[in-house]
């Protein structure tokens, strides 16, 4: 007798759609006109114009405590001057961006995929939504996991080698763009488990020729984790590699539940 497949029953929820759905899709195509089409994508774009514009002005309301909480990232000998006129202004719109596209992201990603739905079939549904809500949480893993664990040693290696010879004055507007880039450049790594799911559902990769390559796999890894560490200690490009590793080892599960 042969071995039963344990994945055998998720695997067919995944590919399939049970018959009534399907026949519903095929027989009863959208009757909206053209015009119909362009209102609706006009009113959910208005309805996202407005959450990003209430999602920035709250966050610009807020940039005083985000950049604190930027600030608390680097040692507590460490001085920030105002360099040029504004620049402490335009730290807080570049904050403010920032966290009002985050903020007002829920409900833009919420009216796309209800714009997009009705054109999709059922199984095409179901990735769109696994997509887009697991790469927003991917993403703010990744912020979160820079904010605690790649920021504060990367910020100490830099700023303690050299500080018995010179005051550590940082320019507000350089530390705040230096922080940012690496809490969203960290946030965009973490979506490489999103990526390789989407390669294997186009058939372009399996998780067997992933697990039979995991030591190129780690090679590489391990070098973009170099690329990608901003001070380029040891301590810190081990942090950044390991969490990739583990991603990439993570993302094998859904690939071999989906039978890709």
């Amino acid at each position: 007798m042969s071995e039963q497949d344990p994945f055998q029953g998720w695997r067919r929820f995944w590919e399939r759609t049970p018959a009534a759905n399907a026949h519903s899709h095929e027989t009863t195509p959208s009757a909206m006109p053209l015009l119909g089409h362009l209102g609706e994508l006009r009113r959910r774009l208005l309805m996202s114009a407005a959450a990003l514009a209430v999602g920035l002005a709250t966050a610009f309301w807020q940039a005083p405590n985000l950049i604190a909480a930027l600030k608390r990232l680097a040692p507590p000998y460490v001085t920030f001057i105002q360099l040029t006129p504004g620049e402490a202004l335009m730290a807080s719109v570049k904050v403010a961006v920032l966290g009002g596209v985050a903020l007002a992201s829920p409900v833009i990603l919420y009216h796309t995929l209800r714009f997009v739905s009705p054109g999709l079939r059922a199984p095409e549904r179901r990735i769109a939504i696994l997509t887009v809500v697991m790469g927003a949480a991917l993403f703010a893993a990744g912020v979160a996991f820079a904010y605690v664990c790649v920021a504060p040693p990367a910020l100490a290696f830099l700023l303690d080698y050299g500080h018995e010879m010179a005051v550590s004055q940082i320019s507000l507007l350089r530390y705040v763009e230096f922080c940012l880039s690496t809490l969203c450049l960290a946030g965009l790594t973490f979506e490489c488990p999103v990526a390789l799911i989407l390669l294997s559902l186009c058939g372009i990769v399996r998780s067997s020729q992933l697990l039979a390559r995991w030591r190129e796999a780690v090679v590489v890894i391990f070098l973009l984790a170099a690329v990608l560490t901003p001070s380029q200690d040891p301590l810190t490009m081990l942090i950044v590699g390991g969490a990739l590793l583990a991603l990439y080892a993570l993302s094998l599960l859904p690939m071999r539940w989906m039978g890709r």
